[in-house]
């Protein structure tokens, strides 16, 4: 009979009555037996614990019973099903009731019409008194495994202190056991530091997020004895359970003692259950002692990810935590002082490191790359037999290397250039964190005393500041010790300072130049700019301002800087210090220098005909030539201007233009204009006057009509075709390239150095070998005028060809021949070339300048200073902006 404990009547009619919390009560006649000691199948019924029934159309409550401690000790099995909806954990078979007094079981029908709850229990008299002990043994089993207590812990696994401690987890003993009291495994549990293992044994937050290592079935194993995870036990949450029970569906089953098989394993009937409970089968003890593959990794600490993680070993820990991130941070926090030493990795040490090298790579400082350079074969003229007499003199000092010169044996017999910039992209363009840019084989850097970019050659100067600003430190450094820095070198590399005034120059090279060569190419960087605004200008402006840009003045000067960095690199005359002049025939000069000297004006200065950016003939004032003499720096200078630009081919320029070897303080005026449609031949006319402009302008008329009207035009240009003669139309056979200047010209003409070479050819046609043979003339000259023991005579057998540098007091004299030649051979034809060279020498060379005479303007001085003088001209030129 059923009965509602709350009205006393069958549930059959009061379950439409009653809608409070039913707790129902089974009623039967085996109670009395039940009384008597024997069994006790009583139920307590707490008036809070009530469910409602998730299948109850109604939405009425149904009651879940709330079984005692005592009568889960006391039943053997209760089998469990659902009226009406036949539902239980065995098979459906209808519920038995016990015959009072005899303890036998009588088949007993579930209440159909109850659309509640009904619990049945169904006790069995049959167990002896053995199986009453296991009975009792494993529910209170059951009881402990869902409860989580650490008694319960204990007799899961079969008693044994080992077991308590492996079910423990959260002991320190618990640790060592499962970590099978390797020394590997305790380092990896405890993460290698007391404190680690406090914090894991402890079960606390910090602990269990390392532990877990953000996998959730690492978190709950790891959480095993922390209030959460005896709290979700607690609750019957399935996950819970199973990770209580070891993980495995088989402890689940076993922990809820709801299944066949759990009741065969909590009564230890079979050898399986006895094993597992007794912690004796594999499995059992591989689970429960976590010394499976995965309990081991995972609750160990052993798995990769925790072990990367946990021991902050790993390559991605170790980043992490140099890169100062907070998970790192948290990681590195377990308790292990290494990794906290690499969690600092944020301080202002590193940081200032990581500034200076960074920007973006270790290997910033690495400018260009290395130089490809044959084997040198160098001969000294002296060591060897058979010199002849012709030489003699010119053999006083021995040949030996200079310092102020990389090796030839680094760089003869090859050649390395500059990457070239795609049509679509300009050196302004180029990304400066590039490798394109990195293997750019020469840098020239301009910047202010303040650390300001002016100029880079290659890339954009803002994104080169603070590349800049550490040069600028480097000058700093230095001079804060009353000295100055004049170069940094290294086997293949150079970086040379200049500081002329407020400005700084580096030039960061492998090129095999010396260090000389380096600083007088910076020499013409500075004079370029100084052309363009004057050294006092640029002097007032840093001494008002000292980090003021300097960039605003020389707007669109890049171009012209640019040009003059090139022909640095090609152009004998910069190296040699001479201009190269046009061809022509005695007569057809002078006559073209006769009409400059007839068409002046007061105050004209300097008259220059040039052709194919070559000297063609100049006039000079006869007070400049006497006082003050154009140096071919300035020439250079002009050219460059001249054919850097485009705008010159425009018309008439009139242009304030400053020749710094002449007067860096002081402004010329420059009438700038083409006499021919082919823009070839240029003319250029100098004045101090900044208002003459339109008497310059009637001289210009005056020699294009004369030129014009003796067909000289037609003359100049086709002695600009035939002037680039080669060296194979000497009729030298051996002779495969020279450069020759000469030194015995009139003492009046002194100030401007001439020089002549053929063009390259033969097997110099390609641009790569002409940088070499560049290249090789660079290393001659500095052996030559070395600073430290200057040569006269210089022989050197090169890769691909044999070279010869010789100075006397009438010629300075570079020579290339082919390889075969011997030295004999060389001086034969040495001896034949200086005797061309003689014939041809008023062809080659402007022998005897013309000079004249202008009458300066009211006010104006006759005469003009020297360079080295600093009080501002006589003869009208501007000394300021």
């Amino acid at each position: 009979m059923c009965v509602c404990v709350w009205c006393g009547e069958c549930v059959c009619v009061c379950g439409e009555r009653c809608l409070h919390a039913h707790l129902l009560q089974v009623v039967m006649e085996g109670e009395a037996l039940a009384q008597s000691g024997r069994h006790s199948a009583s139920w307590e019924y707490p008036e809070t614990d009530v469910a409602t029934h998730p299948d109850d159309a109604a939405g009425g409550p149904r009651m879940t019973p709330c079984p005692s401690s005592d009568s889960l000790t006391q039943q053997a099995e209760l089998p469990v099903f659902l009226c009406g909806e036949q539902t239980r954990t065995s098979s459906p078979a209808p519920s038995p009731a016990i015959v009072e007094g005899t303890g036998e079981v009588e088949e007993e029908d579930g209440c159909g019409g109850c659309e509640d709850a009904l619990f049945m229990v169904r006790v069995s008299t049959a167990h002896t008194e053995d199986l009453e002990q296991e009975a009792r043994e494993g529910a209170r089993s059951t009881e402990l495994a869902a409860a989580g207590s650490d008694e319960a812990t204990e007799l899961a696994a079969a008693g044994s202190d080992e077991a308590t401690e492996l079910t423990a987890a959260g002991s320190d003993e618990a640790t060592e056991i499962t970590a099978a009291g390797s020394d590997e495994a305790t380092e990896l549990t405890a993460a290698g530091s007391d404190e680690a293992t406090e914090l894991t044994a402890a079960g606390s937050d910090e602990t269990t997020e390392l532990a877990a290592a953000g996998s959730d079935e690492t978190t709950e194993l790891a959480a095993a004895g922390s209030d959460e995870a005896t709290e979700l036990t607690a609750a019957g949450s399935d996950e819970t359970t199973e990770l209580a029970a070891a993980g495995s569906d088989e402890a689940t089953e076993l922990a809820a003692a709801g299944s066949d098989e759990a009741t065969e394993l909590a009564a230890a009937g079979s050898d399986e259950a006895t094993e597992l409970a007794a912690a004796g089968s594999d499995e059992a003890t591989e689970l429960a002692a976590a010394g499976s593959d995965e309990a081991t990794e995972l609750a160990a600490a052993g798995s990769d990810e925790a072990t990367e993680l946990a021991a902050a070993g790993s390559d991605e820990a170790t980043e992490l935590a140099v890169a100062g991130s907070d998970e790192a941070t948290e990681l590195a926090a377990a308790g292990s002082d290494e990794t906290t030493e690499l969690a600092v990795a944020g301080s202002d040490d590193t940081a200032l490191v990581t500034a200076v090298l960074a920007p973006g790579d270790s290997e910033q400082s690495r400018v260009v790359d290395a130089l490809e350079l044959g084997p040198s074969g160098l001969h000294d003229m002296e060591s060897e037999e058979g010199s002849n007499k012709e030489l003699s003199d010119s053999m006083d000092n021995p040949l030996e290397d200079s310092g102020d010169f990389p090796s030839l044996s680094s760089m003869v017999g090859s050649v390395s250039s500059d990457t070239s910039t795609p049509a679509s992209q300009t050196p302004r363009d180029e990304d400066v964190t590039a490798e394109g840019w990195r293997t750019r084989r020469k840098h020239v850097f301009v910047l202010s005393e303040a650390g300001k970019p002016i100029y880079s050659r290659y890339g954009n100067e803002e994104a080169l500041s603070s590349t800049m600003g550490v040069m600028m430190a480097l000058v700093s450094f230095v001079q804060s010790g009353n000295n100055s820095i004049r170069s940094i070198s290294s086997d293949n590399q150079k970086v040379v300072f200049l500081q002329q005034g407020p400005l700084v120059l580096v030039s960061v090279s492998r090129a095999p130049q010396s260090e000389e060569q380096l600083r007088q190419e910076l020499h013409y960087v500075y004079y370029q700019i100084i052309s363009m605004l004057t050294r006092a200008s640029v002097t007032r402006i840093f001494e008002r301002k000292k980090n003021y840009d300097l960039r605003r003045l020389l707007a669109g000067s890049e171009k012209i800087l640019d040009s003059l960095l090139d022909l640095l690199d090609s152009d004998l005359g910069f190296l040699l210090g001479a201009v190269r002049s046009v061809a022509l025939s005695c007569p057809l000069r002078d006559s073209l220098s006769a009409i400059l000297t007839k068409a002046i004006t007061p105050n004209l200065v300097f008259s220059i005909l040039v052709a194919e950016q070559q000297l063609v003939t100049i006039v000079q004032e006869r007070a400049i030539i006497e006082d003050c003499r154009l140096d071919p720096a300035d020439l250079h200078l002009l050219l460059n201007l001249i054919g850097a630009s485009s705008a010159f081919q425009a018309g008439e320029i009139w242009t304030p233009i400053c020749l710094p070897r002449f007067n860096p303080d002081g402004y010329f005026y420059a009438y700038i204009s083409y006499l021919d449609a082919e823009c070839t031949v240029c003319l250029v006319l100098l004045s101090t006057d900044k208002e003459s402009f339109y008497a310059v302008s009637d001289c210009k008329k005056k020699i294009q009509e004369a030129m014009e009207a003796n067909r000289y035009m037609q003359a100049l240009a086709a002695a600009c075709r035939c002037s680039p003669y080669s060296a194979s139309s000497l009729g030298i056979p051996e002779l495969l390239h020279f450069v020759y200047m000469p030194m015995d010209v009139p003492d009046t003409f002194k100030q401007l150095p001439q020089f002549t070479s053929p063009v390259p050819d033969g097997p110099y046609s390609t641009e790569a070998e002409r940088q070499r043979l560049f290249d090789l003339y660079r290393y001659l000259h500095c052996r030559i005028h070395s600073s430290t023991r200057p040569l006269r005579l210089v022989y050197q057998v090169a890769q691909k060809e044999t070279l010869l540098a010789w100075v006397t007091s009438k010629f300075e004299l570079y020579a290339a021949f082919s390889s075969l030649v011997t030295k004999v051979g060389a001086i034969n034809v040495i001896t034949k070339l200086l005797r061309w060279i003689k014939k041809e020498e008023d062809r080659l060379f402007i022998r005897y300048p013309p000079k004249y005479s202008t009458t300066p303007l009211p006010g104006k001085g006759a005469r003009t200073p020297r360079p080295d003088r600093t009080e501002p001209f006589q003869n009208g030129l501007f000394s300021g902006l």
